[in-house]
């Protein structure tokens, strides 16, 4: 009840888009609440589970983690600028939000502003592979892959489809430890005897 009243504090008009949202407790991977739809009725979709969006800048701190194990110190200083990046057969022109950059910051500042220039050039750097290998690490199922089975830089911005309780499970993950807390929705089940399966 209390995430379909937070969608729908945000998402104001029925006629609009439809949202999701999945909650996960990173303890032991307990699903607290799952929004998959505005009416199962109306369609039995669920876009919290089937549903596949860009991620946009939450793809980012993957991008980071993977920096960190690649020995990448959060300190570690780049320049945030317009920046034009090499994917071998053409160029790919990467800008921040609304033309703003900061110049030279640290990833800890990049994290914080969201910065499209530095994560770009990071991705770059760690490699998109292994940025897609430590989210699928961390709880993301999907290939991230283009349709031409590529991983691409844009990766790192969040350019490929994850699930929302993708994307909850591997937050969970970060906020175990590392731990992967497998998400469950049945906790326990009520036998007809009465007896417990937990």
């Amino acid at each position: 009840k209390l995430a379909r009243e937070s969608i729908d504090k945000w998402l104001t008009d029925p006629r609009g888009p439809d949202a999701s949202l999945v909650a996960i407790d990173p303890r032991d991977g307990r699903v607290l609440a799952m929004v998959g739809g505005e009416n199962f009725e109306k369609s039995q979709f669920n876009l919290a589970v089937q549903g596949q969006r860009q991620t946009g800048s939450a793809f980012k701190p993957f991008v980071l983690t993977t920096a960190i194990e690649q020995g990448i110190s959060p300190q570690t200083v780049f320049t945030s600028e317009p920046t034009v990046i090499n994917l071998g057969d053409k160029l790919w022109s990467v800008n921040n939000y609304e033309g703003s950059y900061l110049g030279s910051i640290d990833l800890q500042e990049a994290t914080i502003y969201s910065d499209n220039s530095v994560f770009a050039q990071l991705t770059a750097q760690v490699g998109p592979k292994n940025v897609a290998n430590m989210a699928h690490k961390l709880g993301v199922r999907a290939s991230l892959k283009t349709r031409e089975g590529a991983y691409v830089p844009s990766l790192g911005l969040g350019a490929m489809g994850v699930s929302p309780l993708d994307m909850a499970s591997a937050y969970a993950t970060l906020a175990a430890g590392g731990l992967y807390p497998r998400p469950m929705a049945i906790t326990k089940v009520v036998l007809p005897d009465g007896k417990v399966d937990e």
